[in-house]
């Protein structure tokens, strides 16, 4: 079903007194859902020009005469659904109207979208009643001739419309399903007899005019068990008789105290002493150390104060514990070593300091250990010669020559180097010395004093040491003939004695094209005799050097002979021509 909302667009708070909307926004949404949630709306249509639909996007401007419209132009706004919400907002998006279940009254046109009621209860009238399209809630109130007590329940219908007082037919009024007592008596065509509500005991019903208020006042009510809980300590509760529940009340006992806040007890312990005794101290049956406990003097225990009287221990104490801290041990604590004696390790592994003897050639005096040279004697110490009782040394000239002491009287590197006719270090040099070279290898760059190895072949290297370029090309098995008919050059495959070969001559005559043919002139045949032979007859062409007029044709070709005739549209005399020939041989 689709219907059309009228224009302009219109709702009625009551039916006497009409409300246009203007410059506001128009969400139309699935029934019972608000329109203005993207999620919850649904497509509607604007109606062209020419009759057709076109889809479009919520919401739907309101122009100031409350018509809608698209991209400023007035339109009818289409709707292809059943029952729909619609919802209005003004030009500062307050809402104005809502419909949760909107159903127009006809299929189509303006008659069924446009007039909307949206009557709130406090319009209600006793003659002329009206209900919105969508369910609506309304209170009866019954008054008992005999009380002033109301009775008041809900009706829920759909929509509806009367008008006039009385005889306008009937409200069905039941009582909804399920469990409990009925407050519908019987019902008669004209009358509904509604039971009363009366309070019981220990319950009050109080009248507002709009409702009755029930409240039970307590008593008599039934019984809790109250019961102790769990099977040790003392019980709170003593034995329940009838309604009575006696709890036992919480005394202070000696240096104790309890105060009432109100709603809770603190109890607290205030101290002292209550002739307990303390339990006997003494100290670990152990005949190693000094007790720390002392004596109990009237019940009171007396422990031995920690104290340090050497200045290498600290005591440090907090609120739990006393740690003991070691200072730097003094030089004063080492007693009982041998004059001359160092403290040490000479037995492997770890233990306590032993004392290590000066030996010969040391000396320790005032905290200082020294060592003391033996005595050398004069002569011939290999490489050294000395003399005057130890005190002069020089090199033995039978051993050390004169280069090497030049070498070693050098007091720079550069002098050294000089001396030895050495280079200075260069990259370029490290990077050659750390190549791995083997046979048939050839060094190469790679980059700036940088160096690596590729393999160098025989023929690569016979290559290389050629001369001329004809002895290059005999290393290649390319093989270049020249003689008075003009060069071949033979480049072999597989087999050296079989391969591609090109002949070519640059210097040949073309006879002169004086011999009369049809209406132009030709001439007496060119032979070539080519300057080796072919195995096959090979593919050939003569190309002319210096006569435009003049067209070249082949006369025939074999292995070892090819010929050329010439061709014009007059007369010409000789022409030079350069001849090629490619083939196997």
């Amino acid at each position: 079903m689709s219907f059309t909302l009228s224009n302009p667009f219109q709702y009625w708070n009551n039916p006497n007194n009409s409300n246009p909307v203007g410059l506001g926004n128009l969400y139309v949404g699935l029934p019972e859902e608000d329109p203005v949630i993207e999620a919850n709306q649904v497509q509607v249509y604007i109606v062209d020009v020419d009759g057709n639909d076109v889809a479009v996007a919520q919401p739907i401007q309101l122009s100031a005469g409350g018509v809608p419209t698209y991209g400023g132009v007035p339109v009818q706004v289409k709707i292809d659904a059943q029952n729909v919400s619609i919802k209005v907002t003004n030009s500062i998006g307050a809402q104005v109207f809502y419909t949760k279940n909107y159903a127009p009254a006809s299929g189509g046109g303006s008659g069924g979208g446009g007039l909307i009621y949206d009557i709130p209860p406090e319009l209600l009238t006793v003659n002329n009643t009206y209900f919105n399209p969508e369910n609506f809630n309304l209170t009866f109130s019954y008054q008992d001739v005999d009380s002033t007590q109301y009775v008041s329940f809900p009706l829920v219908g759909t929509a509806v419309y009367t008008e006039g007082g009385g005889g306008g037919g009937s409200v069905d009024i039941a009582n909804a399903g399920g469990t409990g007592t009925t407050l519908l008596k019987t019902i008669s065509a004209d009358n509904y007899e509604i039971k009363r509500l009366k309070a019981g005991s220990n319950v009050t019903l109080t009248d507002d005019g709009n409702g009755v208020t029930i409240n039970a006042s307590g008593g008599g009510g039934g019984t809790t068990t109250l019961s102790n809980a769990g099977a040790t300590g003392l019980p709170l509760v003593s034995d329940i008789v009838g309604a009575d529940y006696p709890i036992r009340r919480i005394q202070a006992g000696t240096n104790v105290t309890i105060t009432d806040n109100g709603t809770y007890y603190t109890i607290n312990s205030s101290g002292g002493g209550g002739g307990g005794g303390i339990t006997s101290l003494q100290n670990v049956n152990d005949a190693v150390g000094v007790g720390v406990y002392k004596e109990t003097v009237a019940n009171v225990g007396y422990f031995r104060r920690l104290q340090s009287s050497d200045a290498s221990i600290a005591l440090i104490s907090d609120v739990d514990d006393i740690d003991f801290s070691v200072n730097a041990l003094p030089y004063t604590k080492i007693n009982n070593v041998t004059t001359a004696r160092l403290l040490g390790r000479s037995t492997a592994g770890v233990g306590v300091a032993e004392m290590i003897t000066i030996g010969a050639n040391l000396t320790l005096s005032a905290g200082t250990l020294s060592a003391t040279a033996p005595a050398v004697t004069d002569g011939d110490k290999g490489d050294i010669v000395v003399t005057g009782s130890g005190s002069t040394w020089t090199f033995d000239t039978n051993v050390v020559t004169s280069f090497a002491r030049t070498v070693l009287a050098n007091t720079s590197a550069s002098s050294m180097r000089s001396t030895l006719d050495a280079q200075q270090a260069d990259a370029t040099l490290t990077a050659l010395a750390a190549l791995s070279t083997t046979a048939n290898q050839m060094i190469y760059s790679t980059g700036s004093d940088a160096f690596a190895m590729t393999g160098l072949t025989a023929l690569a290297r016979n290559l290389i040491a050629s001369s001329t370029t004809s002895n290059m090309l005999n290393q290649l098995g390319i093989i270049v003939t020249t003689n008075a008919n003009g060069t071949s050059i033979r480049f072999p495959t597989a087999s050296p004695t079989s391969g591609i070969q090109i002949c070519f001559n640059t210097n040949m005559t073309l006879p002169a094209t004086n011999i009369a043919l049809g209406s132009g002139f030709t001439g007496n045949a060119l032979t070539w005799t080519f300057p080796q032979a072919f195995s096959a007859t090979p593919t050939y062409s003569f190309s002319n050097q210096n006569d435009d007029n003049v067209f070249i044709s082949g006369a025939g070709c074999s292995a070892t002979v090819a010929a050329a005739r010439g061709k014009a549209f007059t007369t010409t005399g000789a022409t030079t021509v350069v001849a090629m020939a490619i083939g196997v041989y």
